[in-house]
């Protein structure tokens, strides 16, 4: 019983210090880019500059000195694009302005996330079967009929 105790303990303090510790660790670079002019329709996708997959949908597009609402357009992070939704704000061949922010992780946090999410999920797993185990010992070591 004091093994599977020791056990618990152990798989707690790991979910507890070792994984936030970790996240904070790989830490994350600000960016901004501002002021990027592009001719928008609403009859074809338009290819921005920047690297839309890098800014992962931190864009803010500027029509006229003002924001535009994320439902006046479309924007495919895919292949870094954006088109003009029909009877929107931007006209055909609107000019507007975008800028992009946010956080870049670095190369490391972003591969290692997924499998540490993995890891995780089965230490959590492990600890919930390592307490039942040893709730189920203390029920039958309590004295049955």
């Amino acid at each position: 019983m004091r093994d599977k105790i020791w056990t618990f303990v152990l798989l707690a303090l790991f979910l507890g210090v070792f994984v936030p510790a970790f996240n904070g660790a790989a830490g994350a670079t600000t960016f901004s880019v501002a002021n990027e002019q592009v001719s928008i329709s609403t009859d074809a996708w338009t290819t921005v500059d920047e690297n839309a997959r890098e800014y992962h949908d931190n864009e803010t597009v500027y029509f006229d000195g003002s924001v535009v609402e994320e439902s006046e357009y479309r924007w495919n992070t895919t292949n870094g694009s954006i088109k003009a939704v029909e009877g929107g704000a931007l006209a055909n061949a609107s000019q507007a302005t975008i800028a992009y922010s946010g956080e870049r992780h670095n190369q490391w946090k972003r591969v290692l996330t997924p499998m540490l999410i993995v890891i995780v999920g089965v230490a959590i797993l492990l600890t919930l079967i390592v307490a039942g185990d040893a709730v189920v010992d203390a029920i039958g070591a309590g004295g049955g009929r």
